[in-house]
């Protein structure tokens, strides 16, 4: 702003001829300060503010800037003043008139209350924005066109990648960049969005340690208003390495899922199937694509179905999980033997988002278990034959001693009946009564020879298993003399019966007998006899438990536990089955089998049987 022209009148006159119609205060000022005139914008600012006095509404150093104004013969810029609620800022200007009675400044004032307060709001915004960005987590940057050189960072830089804000500004983003991404960058691939001049990309940033970090960035471009040039670009990058990698994981899970044999499914808690892997469709025979959305209920037979809608679903539901073996059935009605397992997913409240279940095709497995148990049978049968043949000597000798009084007696009845006199008919009778006890004798050990050698089906019914013990007690009785033996019981009264299979139990008993009676010091001359005791009890755990108690050499030093190994034996023509095959058909029972050492001297052989349900009836 210049001085007021010199146009030869008085100073004073000339000053109110210009600035009279100037919109905005102005004021004629001596050299002491002494305002000498001003323009009416001056008196229309004093009513405004309700003021009288000029001096009020001028800067408080008011004489001292009239004399820096002189003393330095240039204008004193914006010296600000307050006037009521408005700010003023004032220039002072020499004045140009030579006269004595002139002025010596001017003071140009005008109104910057509007200007100021936008200042002072955008600096209060910029203050905001640079605590923002001084305090956020993500990384805020300015960026030039085209090379991306660093303008800024922002502090977050230092966290996310190792490097300090200034250690960034002047490099190029790009050469951060993963070099495939630098190459997907410069390519536009698909990474990249663009909408309303904000791109969105996602790259692995080089940290200053060396490895990788994956950076979500935000960018948005500032052009001229007026020309649209493009000045320079902003971006917010944020840390999605975390996210990118459960991306990733996801995506290698769903891969996994399609390859995996087992049948894999989800559905919602109305049994509605959303997803069917490639598996459960070639498994079921169903088409990849269906006019109709499915069921669970519609791929289960109805008990299985039932099943796990009271049992598997809610225990999904309470726990996570659950597992069990049902059936599903195919498109053409075969049912399949199943393994499944049922997971729950919860939503982000408290309810259940969806159910998955992994299922795997036991077919297979089932046919294989078949032919392991049909074999397990067979070796049985070929065992009990093995037994029956080693014990066919004492057998023979028992069977001939019903047979020899059966020829005696039918003898003695002959000669009576040729004597003369022939004798009376009750004494025939007595002796033929004699004779169909012995006969019966007879009949019941074949009876029990061929019960034990038939080969059967496997059949679990309800048994009582101290009457099994008893009945090979007496079926071992034979033997028992041959060693020199005692066969001794102690059974615990109103045992529960099991559910198993009577011959099976039976040839497990007898083996255990067999070698307690071979383990005994026996005297088959007549002496003392060794004692082979049998104990049946009911175990804590509510089973069945049966104890061989013998007094022989008791168990080996080293590993008892060999004893049940298949074709391990300590009898010199033993084959090393009894004890194995035993053990298998108590396991196949869902017992136990087991070996201790007497304390008394000998070996306890003990097995258990768990107990029938109260519901179990013949034929289950």
């Amino acid at each position: 702003m210049s001085a007021l022209p010199d146009t030869g009148s008085s100073g004073l006159e000339a000053f109110t001829r210009l600035v009279g119609r100037l919109p905005e205060p102005v004021l004629a000022c001596s050299a002491e300060g002494e305002v000498l005139a001003s323009n009416p914008a001056t008196a229309a600012l004093l009513a405004k503010v309700q003021l009288t006095d000029v001096r009020l509404v001028l800067p408080t150093g008011h004489h001292e800037l009239v004399r820096a104004c002189l003393q330095h013969g240039e204008a004193v810029q914006d010296a600000e003043a307050r006037a009521g609620a408005r700010t003023l800022a004032w220039t002072y200007v020499p004045a140009a008139s030579d006269g004595e009675a002139g002025p010596a400044v001017h003071v140009f004032g005008r109104d910057v209350t509007d200007s100021r307060q936008t200042e002072a709001a955008l600096r209060i915004s910029e203050a905001r924005h640079r605590l923002l960005a001084e305090q956020s987590t993500d990384i805020i940057s300015r960026h030039t066109p085209g090379t991306w050189t660093f303008l800024y960072a922002s502090p977050a830089a230092t966290t996310l990648l190792g490097y300090r804000p200034e250690e960034l500004v002047g490099v190029s983003s790009l050469d951060l960049f993963h070099p495939d991404d630098r190459r997907t960058y410069k390519e536009r691939a698909p990474t990249v969005a663009y909408e309303r001049g904000i791109y969105v990309g996602t790259y692995r940033y080089r940290h200053k340690d060396g490895h990788y970090v994956w950076l979500e960035s935000t960018s948005r471009t500032l052009r001229d208003p007026g020309s649209g040039e493009l000045l320079e670009i902003i971006s917010v990058s944020r840390d999605v390495s975390r996210r990118v990698l459960a991306e990733r994981a996801t995506r290698r899970l769903a891969r996994i899922v399609e390859a995996t044999t087992d049948l894999v499914v989800f559905f919602d808690g109305s049994g509605r199937i959303t997803y069917l892997n490639e598996a459960a469709l070639r498994t079921l025979t169903l088409p990849a694509t269906g006019n109709r959305p499915l069921r669970l209920r519609e791929l289960m037979p109805p008990a299985a179905y039932a099943r796990v809608e009271s049992e598997g679903l809610a225990t999904a539901r309470a726990t996570g999980t659950w597992s069990g073996e049902t059936a599903f059935i195919d498109a053409k009605g075969r049912e399949l033997p199943v393994s499944q397992v049922i997971l729950s997913h919860p939503d982000e409240g408290d309810g259940i988002e969806y159910f998955s279940t992994v299922v795997r095709d036991m077919s297979e497995r089932r046919h294989a278990e078949e032919l392991v148990q049909r074999h397990q049978h067979e070796m049985a049968h070929v065992a009990r034959l093995i037994t029956l043949g080693e014990m066919a000597s004492g057998l023979a000798h028992e069977l001939n001693q019903p047979l020899a009084a059966i020829v005696n007696y039918a003898r003695g009845a002959i000669r009576r009946m040729e004597a003369t006199p022939p004798a009376e008919a009750e004494v025939i009778k007595g002796a033929l009564e004699r004779i169909a006890q012995q006969a019966s004798r007879a009949g019941e050990i074949i009876r029990r020879l061929r019960g034990f050698a038939r080969k059967s089906e496997f059949q679990r019914l309800p048994i009582d298993v101290n009457a099994v013990v008893r009945e090979m007690l007496r079926f071992c009785l034979p033997e028992a003399r041959r060693h020199g033996v005692h066969l001794a019981a102690e059974l615990a009264p109103h045992l529960p019966t099991v559910l198993a299979d009577r011959v099976q139990i039976e040839q497990v008993l007898l083996n255990l007998l067999r070698n307690a009676m071979e383990a005994a010091p026996g005297d088959a001359s007549g002496g003392i006899a060794s004692p082979v005791l049998v104990r049946s009890d009911l175990t804590a755990e509510g089973c069945v438990a049966v104890h061989v108690i013998d007094c022989g050499p008791g168990l080996p030093s080293t590993d008892p536990e060999q004893l049940f190994e298949q074709f391990y034996t300590t009898k010199p023509k033993g084959l090393g089955l009894g004890l194995s095959i035993s053990r298998s058909i108590m396991e196949a029972h869902g017992g136990q089998l087991w070996a201790d050492d007497n304390p008394e001297g000998g070996a306890i052989f003990s097995f258990t049987l768990p107990a029938a349900p109260a519901s179990a009836t013949p034929g289950i």
